[in-house]
């Protein structure tokens, strides 16, 4: 028997339906989040935004488990701050030139090099 060779020839790994049920119960917990202040219940909105991202991180690390933890939380750290900058300015469009901003760096600079890398497959990384 010859030796196996899976080099440049091993699929990442990359789940998609994980990223569809994460997805799915980070919206639910947001329609929570929003039904509670219709409510006009207390929500204490520092934890719940706290919870929500570090939620974000680990649906995107269970869905790609190949990308390593430190460059999934730079990537969550570079959205922060992009929308945090974005959602400063008073001038409306800001806000959405920040949401489109994030989604190219996340995908010609983050998502290209995770494909480049083998962390991801090409078919992941697409807007």
């Amino acid at each position: 028997m010859g030796r196996v060779h899976l080099g440049k020839s091993k699929m990442p790994s990359f789940y998609s339906r994980r990223i569809a049920y994460g997805t799915a119960l980070l919206w639910a917990a947001v329609a929570c989040l929003g039904y509670f202040t219709v409510k006009g219940k207390e929500v204490p909105w520092n934890l719940a935004v706290t919870l929500l991202i570090i939620g974000a991180v680990l649906v995107t690390k269970w869905a790609a488990t190949d990308i390593p933890w430190a460059q999934v939380g730079l990537c969550y750290l570079v959205i922060l701050g992009v929308h945090f900058v974005g959602a400063h300015f008073t001038w409306a469009p800001a806000y959405l030139i920040a949401d489109k901003l994030i989604e190219a760096i996340c995908i010609l600079g983050f998502g290209t090099y995770w494909v480049k890398r083998g962390y991801l497959p090409k078919s992941a990384n697409r807007w």
